[in-house]
């Protein structure tokens, strides 16, 4: 007589099914082709991009134009590179044994989601590596066109420097500073723009001392005095102006970026949804290489 424990134990198979539930490979290979495309798309973007700026005035298109290419095209690179990517991950992972749809679906969404981490990873790794040294060397030449706030940045053209020997010049060109004064007076400028006024004895002391190196009246001394605190407050205000546009810029940017790339994530997502579905049901893309 059999008994009740033989009779389930020959109900269940001998041997389970068995599979991974990621495919490494099929990942792998997803993520090569999302960055390979990624990659040669951001090139050719850049290509484009370059045809659209020039050193001449009147040659280069709007910022706000400029702005909105760069944005679309960035969503359009993430967009089409995950999903390529997605899908070929889940056309190529293995079927899961006896699993329901949604599940199925699940397995190859996870597929295409892991292609997209891995792919993102890959592409900030590349972009540290290739992007640090230009973009470095394109801030620093950025930096010299800056008029103001370039000390800071290390532009070549100091403004309290040229404040300065402003300060000192004679109708006829011969009056000079000695190093030790203009070292002084930078010093006294830098003060009165960090604090916001220059004091009644450092103005009386400066103006005394252009009035005797420069030969001129005290009256016009000080008028020169007044016109250089003028010019380094300007400056002030135009490289705070310049690195508060600097920071909406990069909060924008980084809102952009990290928006971008989550539809990079649910593209490649929903792709590798359609590539398990292709597989399963056994879709025939050959009329895509066939040759006729």
């Amino acid at each position: 007589m059999t008994s009740i424990l033989d009779r389930s134990a020959s109900a269940v198979p001998a041997e389970l099914p068995r599979y991974r539930y990621l495919g490494w490979g099929a990942i792998l290979a997803g993520a090569l082709l999302s960055v390979a495309i990624s990659s040669i798309m951001v090139t050719f973007g850049s290509a484009i991009g370059l045809t659209l700026v020039s050193p001449y005035p009147g040659r280069t298109a709007s910022f706000a134009f400029l702005a909105i290419a760069a944005a679309l095209w960035a969503l359009w690179v993430s967009i089409s590179s995950f999903a390529a990517g997605g899908y070929l991950a889940g056309r190529m992972a293995g079927p899961g044994a006896a699993m329901r749809s949604h599940e199925s679906d699940i397995r190859d969404g996870a597929h295409g989601l892991t292609v997209w981490a891995v792919g993102a990873i890959v592409l900030m790794a590349l972009s540290v590596a290739s992007v640090g040294g230009a973009t470095k060397a394109a801030l620093q030449g950025a930096a010299t066109t800056i008029a103001g706030g370039v000390g800071a940045l290390g532009q070549p053209v100091d403004p309290v420097a040229l404040a300065v020997d402003k300060l000192s010049r004679s109708p006829d060109a011969s009056a000079t500073l000695d190093p030790g004064a203009r070292e002084e007076f930078t010093r006294i400028f830098l003060q009165a723009v960090h604090s916001g006024n220059l004091s009644d004895g450092d103005r009386t002391y400066v103006s005394a001392k252009i009035s005797a190196a420069a030969g001129i009246p005290a009256a016009e001394a000080n008028q020169r005095v007044d016109d250089a605190l003028t010019q380094l407050k300007q400056a002030e205000a135009d490289a705070k102006k310049l690195a508060e546009q600097a920071r909406k810029i990069a909060i924008v940017t980084a809102f952009l970026t990290a928006a971008v790339s989550l539809i990079g994530g649910a593209a490649a997502w929903q792709a590798a949804i359609i590539g398990g579905r292709h597989r399963d049901d056994g879709h025939d893309l050959s009329a895509l290489i066939r040759r006729r």
